[in-house]
């Protein structure tokens, strides 16, 4: 047995089948907690200049297996109604809209051929309000031959803007989001949205 599969962080592959403990785990399910220590993709809040956008960066996939392997999304960007309420001063509740589609259009592959796939998604001036928010599962194909897959989801909320005395001041640099057990409640329900790479794009020099 593998040493570094036995001693793995938070002993989440104990049960599994490189483990000592028997859980009763399926192949997928164990499959999923080899990649949660391995291969777990990243996500990035990175504004530079102008330019806002999140990179996801998946390690268990290189950018030439986007062709064989496939890549899955299923986002939900936050809205409000614009809609005044009859006789209500309050502004009118936040609500989660499916776009997955419109998500994936706009994905930008941030890598080389040999490189772990690198993906960024754009945010506009124009959506950075205090309103804003995205919540999304990234998936992607454990092996070409088989039909199992890694899924993990990311809620952004913060887009890292401070108010000073009316004045908007977007920090720069990278800031870290961590992984999240599941997205808001209701959300899962939904199907993903296939990247196909002759639909994207690659980042201009």
């Amino acid at each position: 047995m593998n040493p570094a599969l036995h001693t793995s962080p938070g002993g989440r592959l104990q049960g599994s089948a490189w483990g000592t403990a028997n859980l009763q785990r399926s192949l997928p399910e164990d499959w999923s907690a080899l990649a949660k220590v391995v291969q777990q993709p990243t996500c990035e809040l990175v504004r530079e200049g102008q330019r806002t956008y999140l990179q996801l960066r998946l390690p268990g996939v290189r950018t030439r297996e986007m062709d064989s392997r496939k890549v899955h999304l299923r986002a939900f960007h936050q809205t409000r109604d614009r809609q005044p309420q009859p006789y209500s001063r309050q502004a009118p509740p936040a609500r989660w809209q499916e776009n997955s589609a419109a998500w994936a259009a706009v994905t930008v592959v941030a890598s080389q051929e040999e490189e772990a796939l690198t993906l960024q998604l754009p945010i506009s001036e124009a959506q950075q309000t205090s309103d804003f928010g995205l919540a999304f599962t990234i998936g992607y194909q454990l092996e070409a031959e088989r039909d199992l897959y890694h899924r993990t989801s990311f809620v952004l909320r913060d887009l890292r803007i401070a108010m000073v005395r009316g004045e908007r001041l977007p920090a720069q640099g990278r800031f870290t989001l961590d992984a999240v057990d599941s997205l808001p409640s209701g959300l899962d329900k939904t199907t993903f949205w296939g990247f196909k790479r002759a639909e994207m794009a690659a980042v201009d020099d």
